[in-house]
């Protein structure tokens, strides 16, 4: 099959899956989801979904492997990064119950399409625009070797926008005090799930952020979510 043809049916594969949990979150009652929680809207969900598609399209003239690369192994592509995304949240959930961070989560069941189309919709924004498309720029400005330093600058920047703005706002929607030193450590945590997704993305393709991110909510968010219900 030819490869552009492959990544096509594929991303529309995802997309489908995103649209179906979508939907399923369109129907479901507003307040189910508990406080501080804003599913993802058509409003959101669409234009990102479109807009994905041109980051796919430039990720190979960026450096970026295709999104199902034949001379990648499945474990390197899905296997090693979910299971890294598992290890983070398992981190997080031990943290968690050491030491209570009050970070408000969506209930159980409605946290399962929650947390996968929104983890979904996040790789979408973070690597296939923000981070795709300024180094398919970069790489035809720069060549392989500015392509490869911009690779870095991008991606250690990129990682900071996550964690900035749930710093931001866990202040107002924590349920337990945080101080800086927390904060701070929080920071640090989601950046560096944010630079194992970016890297992952370099190393093994679109799908490989994906699976590190829906490892990491697996455990982190439904894990809490089964804890506390």
């Amino acid at each position: 099959m030819n490869p552009r043809f492959r990544s096509t049916w594929i991303y529309l594969g995802l997309i489908g899956f995103v649209g179906l949990l979508g939907a399923i979150l369109a129907a479901i009652p507003r307040d189910r989801f508990g406080a501080a929680i804003e599913p993802p809207s058509w409003a959101e969900i669409v234009p990102i979904c479109l807009l994905g598609w041109l980051g796919l399209l430039a990720s190979t003239g960026a450096g970026f492997p295709a999104i199902w690369d034949p001379a990648i192994p499945f474990r390197r592509r899905i296997g090693r990064p979910a299971l890294v995304g598992a290890v983070l949240g398992a981190f997080l959930v031990a943290a968690d119950w050491l030491w209570p961070l009050g970070i408000p989560n969506a209930h159980f069941p409605e946290a399962i399409p929650f947390y996968a189309c929104a983890g979904i919709l996040l790789e979408l924004l973070y690597r296939l625009l923000i981070l795709t498309l300024p180094l398919w720029l970069a790489a035809r400005l720069l060549g392989p070797k500015g392509r490869a330093r911009a690779f870095w600058v991008a991606a250690i920047l990129l990682s900071c926008l996550e964690p900035a703005s749930q710093v931001a706002g866990l202040r107002e929607v924590a349920t337990v005090p945080l101080g800086t030193p927390v904060l701070a450590a929080i920071f640090g945590f989601i950046f560096l799930v944010n630079l194992g997704a970016a890297v992952a993305y370099r190393r093994a393709g679109f799908l490989a952020p994906v699976a590190l991110r829906l490892g990491f909510y697996l455990v982190w968010h439904l894990l809490r979510t089964l804890r506390s219900a």
